[in-house]
């Protein structure tokens, strides 16, 4: 049988920058994120899920590269596991040239950095009625707001409720 393959990802968008240009050895490492994420992938499945998150190559400094993250639950999954840590360090030494040491960070910028149109630009969903009164016995009804996890995600810059 033949082993299904997915198309890789979409590139991410540009990593923020702070005004001055990267080095041509770092722009070059940036550049090969979807190659590093596949290679990663080959060594472990969540050292591919976490490449796959929105995150960047923020910096190259000797032989240690950082990689940010959106989220400090993502950097605690990269450094709580040996196995998905030496998998992104494999694939990231492999796209060097050399061997490197890799470092997780959160990178705060990519929090202020929307990866789609402003929300200003979306219209506003129209306001939800209230759910009818569960049956008794019946478990609650989920929260009004979508739970913990719609609520943290609202929390960054240009994401929006969209209604079916």
């Amino acid at each position: 049988a033949a082993a299904r393959r997915s198309a890789p990802p979409p590139a991410p968008p540009a990593p923020p920058g702070n005004g001055d240009a990267p080095s041509p050895e770092l722009a070059a490492l940036r550049e090969r994120l979807g190659e590093i994420r596949e290679a990663a992938r080959a060594q472990h499945h969540v050292a591919a899920a976490l490449l796959n998150s929105r995150c960047h190559v923020k910096s190259l400094d000797g032989d240690t590269v950082e990689i940010g993250f959106q989220s400090p639950l993502l950097v605690e999954k990269a450094l709580g596991d040996a196995e998905v840590l030496a998998a992104i360090r494999g694939a990231v030494a492999a796209a060097v040239g050399r061997p490197v040491e890799v470092k997780p960070v959160v990178w705060d910028a990519l929090r202020q950095v929307s990866p789609s149109a402003p929300a200003a630009a979306a219209p506003s969903p129209p306001a939800a009625a209230p759910p009818p009164p569960a049956p008794s016995g019946a478990p609650p009804p989920a929260p009004a707001g979508g739970g913990h996890i719609v609520e943290e995600a609202l929390t960054f810059d240009g994401v929006a409720v969209v209604e079916d």
